[in-house]
Order: C-alpha cells, then structure tokens, then sequence
C-alpha cells in the first residue's frame, strides 16, 4: 500500500504539562527554570515606578498654597498691604425689588431734602411746553401784515403796505431826464449863467485882414465861414443817429420781452397740455382697471352660482339615488 510508511514514528513526549508551557526538549535551555519571568513582579515594579513618578511631578510642580492669594495662600510676606483678606465679605448691591424707592432727594418719593440743590424745581413743578406751529398766534409780533404789537414797532421803519419804488431797467428810463444837453427838459435846474444847448455863438471872423485875393485863395474866407455850420450839420447827424440806435436797442430790447414772454407762454401751455394728457391717461387707467374688477367680480359671482348649482345638482342626485335604494329594498321585503 502506498499509504505505508517505511519507518515507524519513536517519538516519546516525556515533557511534564508545565514544561511545555516555558520551552520545548528540542531547544537548548529553553527549558531553564531559572530563566523565566515573574509577571506579578513587572507588574508590581511598574506600580512602584509610576507612584514616584507622580511624587516627584507634585514635588516639582506648583502647590496650591503657594502665592499669598485665596483661603490657603501661605505667602502673606508678599500681599499687598491695601488688599483685603479672603474673609473680607464686600456689600452686595440689593436687588430692584428690595431697594428703597424714597432713598434719594429726586423724584416724587425723595426724602433727603437737605441735599436737594436750591436752584433746583421740585417734582411738581410743571414746565410750559412749546406749542405747535399749527397752534401758535401768527399775529404775535409787530412786523408782517398781521402783527399787532404796534408799541414795539420802531418809528423809522415802514409799514406791512409799504411799496418801494423799483428802479426801471435801462429800456424804460427817460433819457431826456435832467437838464443837460439838448433833450434836458428840467429848466427849473438850470444855471441861470448857463448857455442853452441851441445857443450859437457868431463864428464869423472879428478882425479883418488883408488878403491878398489872386488866383485860388478868392474864396477862402467863405470856406472858412461854412466850417461852422458843417460842424453843426456833422452834429445833428450824430445826435439822430444817437436816437435812431437807442431807439432800434429799445425795440430789441420789447421784442425779446416779447418772445421770451411768448415763449414762457408756450412752455406753460405745453406743461398744462401734458399734464392734461397725464390726468386722461391715469383716469382712463383708473376707469379700465375699474372695470377689470368689475369683470373679474362677474366672473366670480359667476363661478360661485355655478358651483352652488353643480352642489344643489350632485345633492338631488344623490337624494334621487338614495331614495330609489330606499324603494327597491321595500319592494324587496
């Protein structure tokens, strides 16, 4: 048989159970008692160890009566001289609803008068409040149209209906004001040493020369007469076209009034437009909105019928039904 073996096992376990458990009769030594471990006497040195482990910690580290602070503090050399001791109890402030309400000179309830302020008011005392501006007397007073304390009015002053006098633009005043100059019509003010502006003098010639009259110089003395009266010519014509400037500056002037007038006009009459068209197109909303609602109403109202009509429907069928159930089980029976 293949299962046979060619030698026999002689093999004899002749080691004791406790041996077994520290070594093997194979392994030299292994089975030397004097060489096995006693866990108790680990275990019991681990415990020693770590017991002078924590002494020496406690030794070395803070103690909780060092320091001169607290109910055990043991440094009393070192604490301040002005600090209170652990047994010092300090006040405690009493709650609101054990305090004394008359304890003090203030209120309605203060009792300590003697350390009230003499310039102060009492608690009765009742200060005049401010009235509104919608109850005050706007008559009070001296100035405005309405005032009536006329005492107070100072005497130089002006009354409410005074009308100072504007000073005209430069277009509306009247040139010809004063008595200067040719268009000067306050004779009253004149200097009665004084020339008038249409008084000429006589430009001609108060001496006579002798003039050796040949060839071109025949009409020199005319000449020289005529100069005069172009000069007044030359003068005239400067005053017209004085006015004539002042007059086309003026009609400008009423013209531009005019447009800008016209134009304000304008502008006023576009804003009243537009705001015409803004109060029609916000009534016309209003009006549309409204009678959205309106139809929106009626088609609730409506659905609501019709919901109460389906109900009252659904209701008698159901009493037809219940009614025709009651019939048949009597013709049943």
């Amino acid at each position: 048989d293949d299962d046979d073996w060619d030698t026999d096992a002689d093999f004899v376990n002749d080691i004791s159970e406790k041996d077994q458990r520290w070594g093997s009769k194979t392994i030299e030594n292994s089975l030397n008692t004097d060489r096995t471990v006693d866990v108790g006497a680990i275990r019991q040195d681990v415990v020693d160890k770590h017991e002078q482990s924590v002494k020496a910690q406690y030794l070395k580290g803070p103690k909780g009566s060092d320091g001169y602070g607290g109910k055990f503090g043991v440094h009393k050399e070192r604490m301040d001289k002005s600090a209170v001791g652990y047994e010092h109890q300090a006040e405690l402030s009493k709650h609101g609803s054990q305090t004394d309400a008359a304890k003090g000179f203030g209120g309605k309830f203060g009792v300590q008068k003697d350390r009230q302020d003499k310039s102060s008011v009492g608690y009765d005392h009742q200060s005049e409040i401010s009235k509104h501006s919608s109850v005050t007397d706007s008559s009070k007073g001296f100035g405005g149209k309405f005032g009536v304390q006329k005492d107070r009015v100072d005497k130089s002053s002006v009354g409410y209906d005074h009308q100072s006098e504007l000073s005209k633009h430069g277009s509306q005043t009247d040139a010809a004001k004063g008595f200067g100059g040719k268009f000067g019509v306050q004779k009253d003010r004149v200097d009665k040493s004084a020339h008038s502006f249409g008084e000429r003098t006589d430009t001609s010639a108060q001496y006579q020369t002798k003039v050796d009259v040949k060839g071109d110089v025949k009409n020199f003395r005319s000449r020289f007469e005529n100069f005069g009266a172009a000069a007044e010519e030359e003068n005239k014509r400067k005053v017209e076209e004085e006015k004539r400037k002042r007059d086309a500056e003026f009609k400008r002037g009423v013209e531009a009034s005019k447009k800008q007038e016209a134009a304000a006009e304008a502008q006023r009459a576009k804003e009243e437009e537009a705001r015409r068209e803004g109060e029609e197109r916000r009534r016309g909303e209003e009006e549309r909105r409204e009678a959205e609602a309106n139809r929106l109403g009626a088609e609730r109202e409506q659905q609501k019928l019709e919901e109460q009509r389906s109900a009252a429907e659904e209701q008698r069928r159901i009493e037809d039904e219940n009614r025709s159930r009651e019939e048949q089980a009597f013709e049943q029976k």
